[in-house]
C-alpha cells in the first residue's frame, strides 16, 4: 500500500502535516471502510527533487 511508504500529508486546508501512528491507522481505516464498499482509493503522491539530482535524466537537463 502506498500510504505505508509516506511521512506526510497534506490536510484539507492545504497545511503539510508529519504522518503520525495515530493518523495513518485513521487513513487505513478509511481506506478499508472505502474497500469494504467496493471503493478503491486513488491517490496522488510526491517527493521533492533538487536539480542537481536530475542531471542525467530524460531529455530535458535545462530544467530550473
Amino acid at each position: 500500500m502506498v500510504l505505508k511508504m509516506c511521512s506526510r500529508y497534506y490536510d484539507g486546508y492545504g497545511n503539510v502535516k508529519d504522518l503520525d501512528d495515530e493518523t495513518m491507522s485513521k487513513f487505513e481505516n478509511i481506506i478499508q471502510g472505502m474497500a469494504a464498499s467496493s471503493l478503491r482509493c486513488i491517490a496522488l503522491t510526491y517527493t521533492e527533487v533538487a536539480n542537481e539530482d536530475l542531471l542525467g535524466e530524460g531529455d530535458n537537463h535545462n530544467m530550473v
